[in-house]
């Protein structure tokens, strides 16, 4: 494409049509995408690459519709890298989750990453047939699954669901619970082998069976995020907590904490009793203030208020030697001015011997 008798690099085109794919809001610019496969020749494959990579699916008819396009044009399935499965919005059973597996086993080759995501229906998933959990396992390129608002029948479905994906290494659960444990309530126990997670974040899981899926990813599980709130998290450490005795090769971990919290006396316990990783290098305190931003007065204070509950003192012993790095992570409005210059010594100040091992870290996220 000439102007002007110039002509730009084919890489600033590519470029172009790349960006078109970031989402600027809630949903993609497939109108955009769509344009620049018919603008030329040219922009052709990178335009179908970008319109292909994420396929998001919110009812039966476009399932069907993309199933019938893959059929018609092979190529276009090998550039599906990931999968959004989402629950219309209505009340009744999520089909689409029960039906994707048997329509896309070994369908699409190279998809890394897998969506299900049902804020709607109560219980979510309708009863599984056997061959449910056949299908799911021929998605041996799925190494990503998250999984959203999801309520489960019983714990054994969601037992043999996670379980099923042979080669799953990051793995998300948000607001994902079951109506039963079902007739096994060690249901994950016998599927220990098959897991090799890497990553697990956990928001809002139901209690009851989280303890099981720590014992059942503990040989593997480097990473581990909790992004709940106070009251589930510590519901999590009184009743569950031993299990993360469990995660003997953790090498890093994230926990949220309100910047208004007074009371760190589950985040001890957590610390103290239940981390028993003998390789734990990183740590990160998210604060964070209800829903909204956390405002940067707050930040010296609560770390000293921390620092007086006994948390340094606690990061001082030896299952904790081998720390690289304690991260204090505070979100901040998108407005917010940049702080003052040396405003990460001033916080970090309050935890001395973190400071002078030179491990301690203060960010700001916007």
């Amino acid at each position: 494409m000439r102007s002007g008798g110039s002509c730009l690099p084919p890489e600033i085109y590519d470029l172009i049509i790349d960006l078109s794919r970031e989402e600027s809001s809630d949903e993609r610019n497939y109108t955009t995408l769509r344009s620049c496969t018919l603008t030329c020749h040219a922009w052709l494959a990178r335009g179908q690459y970008n319109l292909y990579h994420t396929v998001e699916l919110n009812t039966e008819e476009q399932l069907l519709a993309f199933s019938k396009s893959t059929e018609l044009s092979p190529r276009l399935a090998p550039l599906v890298r990931e999968l959004i499965i989402k629950h219309p919005d209505d009340n009744k059973p999520f089909r689409l989750m029960n039906i994707f597996p048997t329509v896309f086993a070994r369908r699409l080759p190279q998809l890394r990453s897998l969506t299900i995501e049902s804020p709607y229906a109560t219980p979510s998933v309708a009863p599984f047939h056997p061959i449910y959990f056949l299908a799911i396992h021929a998605f041996a390129s799925v190494t990503d699954l998250q999984l959203f608002h999801v309520e489960f029948r019983t714990f054994l479905d969601f037992a043999r669901l996670v379980s099923s994906f042979p080669n799953l290494l990051a793995v998300e659960f948000w607001n994902v619970s079951w109506l039963g444990h079902g007739s096994n309530q060690f249901a994950l126990d016998c599927y220990r082998s098959r897991f090799q997670w890497n990553d697990l974040v956990i928001d809002d899981v139901e209690l009851t069976g989280l303890a099981q899926l720590l014992r059942a990813v503990g040989w593997s599980l480097q990473h581990l995020t909790f992004r709940a709130d106070n009251e589930w998290m510590e519901s999590f450490v009184s009743e569950e907590g031993l299990s993360m005795v469990h995660l003997t090769s953790l090498r890093s971990l994230q926990i949220p904490i309100r910047l208004d919290r007074t009371d760190f006396g589950s985040i001890k316990e957590l610390l103290s009793r239940h981390i028993c990783s003998q390789v734990m290098c990183s740590l990160t305190f998210s604060f964070h203030y209800g829903y909204n931003a956390t405002p940067l007065d707050g930040a010296k204070d609560v770390l000293l208020r921390m620092q007086r509950a006994g948390i340094e003192d606690i990061l001082a012993r030896p299952q904790f030697s081998l720390l690289e790095q304690v991260i204090f992570r505070f979100s901040c409005a998108g407005d917010t001015e940049d702080p003052a210059r040396g405003w990460e010594q001033d916080i970090v100040s309050v935890m001395p011997r973190l400071q002078e091992r030179g491990i301690a870290k203060v960010e700001f996220t916007r």
